[in-house]
């Protein structure tokens, strides 16, 4: 059995729970003028465990590095595209994310300004120049060009458009050299190309790439060489059941003890080293363990179906529209998981107006006549 897509989708489910935490209850002014109970941890415990959950941004760039590794193992296995088809791929695959942000961008800024939130308005500027940033944000580009943005959330799509178009010389590197070239020259990105992390005043340099280089060559050798299924099938104390549940338990405390670490190496080389290993282990232990759990593993298959619109829409609904609602709740349990729930209905919702307004069929038609 490999990684497969309901595979992926569970730990992008993971991933979404992670970033309902992490986006709700990494630091007090998230929840300002809001009762929370921590219980059973204390206030700044919870802080710092949403605060290391931002290892969610590096699953998620894993997983894009390893299903876009597949694509084009798919169409060569030795990676030898011609210019047609990579070209092919990387249209294919803009488009279906810009279509995808495009409609959730719109619905949401049509929703804001019935709910009165005047998400077009002084943020972006006045006369010809907001029409224009209007337009930047729109393609999900503002993060790339440190342009105004209606929702920070929004950065991660200049992440992932220019992991898109760079992919292909992540792949001609690998073919060329091999995985230990790849890996080092992933490295040699984060040392030449350092982000600042903790500055506000600094713009993040292309939305955060270098920092995910690493994590992206690892998806790549992750794909081609099977890491995942190897690492389901090394079993160093035998088989049985026990031998299996200390495996699983090793696994889960490496990951505890790599999030724990993160903080020490945050703002260093090393830092990049950490949001690759977190992903594999993640995605790992969730190949051989989470997939043989039935209810779990289907509601995180859900969970990551829906992953995209959630991912995008959450943070309206927690900071934008329904603030107080989001927090009224009072435990931080029953916070995330009632904002998870909205954003999962609302999300569910959109997917059904696409369909009935066949947005679906016309990105189709543009992918087929970009692609040829």
């Amino acid at each position: 059995m490999t990684f497969t897509k309901a595979d992926t989708n569970r730990v992008k489910g993971t991933a979404i729970i992670m970033m309902i935490l992490h986006h709700s209850f990494m630091m007090p002014d998230r929840y300002d003028g809001m009762v929370v109970l921590f219980a059973p941890f204390t206030e700044s415990q919870l802080n710092w465990i949403c605060w290391s959950f931002k290892i969610c941004v590096a699953l998620f760039t894993f997983l894009s590095a390893y299903g876009m590794t597949l694509s084009y193992k798919k169409a060569d296995p030795a990676y030898a595209l011609t210019a047609d088809q990579t070209q092919r791929l990387v249209l294919g695959r803009t488009i279906r994310l810009e279509m995808n942000f495009i409609y959730i961008f719109l619905a949401s800024t049509a929703f804001g300004l019935v709910m009165n939130h005047h998400l077009l308005g002084d943020k972006y500027g006045p006369g010809m120049k907001k029409l224009i940033w209007i337009f930047v944000d729109m393609l999900g580009l503002a993060q790339f060009f440190h342009t105004p943005t209606g929702l920070s959330t929004y950065w991660y799509i200049s992440l992932a458009l220019i992991l898109i178009f760079t992919m292909p010389l992540f792949l001609a590197l690998y073919r060329r050299f091999g995985g230990a070239v790849l890996m080092g020259i992933s490295l040699l990105l984060v040392i030449l190309f350092p982000v600042v992390q903790d500055d506000p005043s600094v713009a993040p340099t292309y939305a955060y790439f270098s920092r995910y280089a690493v994590c992206i060559g690892l998806g790549i050798l992750a794909a081609d060489r099977r890491l995942l299924e190897r690492i389901r099938d090394w079993h160093p104390l035998g088989g049985g059941a026990f031998a299996s549940f200390l495996k699983g338990a090793a696994e889960l405390l490496l990951v505890v003890f790599l999030l724990y670490t993160r903080i020490r190496v945050w703002g260093t080389t090393l830092l990049s080293v950490w949001e690759a290993l977190i992903p594999l282990v993640i995605c790992a232990f969730h190949l051989e363990f989470l997939s043989r759990v039935p209810v779990l593993s289907r509601i995180l298959e859900v969970l990551g179906i829906y992953s995209m619109d959630i991912f995008l829409i959450h943070n309206l609904i927690r900071a934008r529209w329904f603030y107080a609602f989001t927090y009224s709740f009072r435990h931080w349990a029953l916070i995330a998981l009632v904002l998870l729930a909205d954003s999962l209905a609302v999300s569910f919702l959109m997917e059904k107006i696409k369909k009935l307004i066949r947005y679906d069929r016309l990105t189709k038609a543009l992918e087929k006549r970009a692609c040829g």
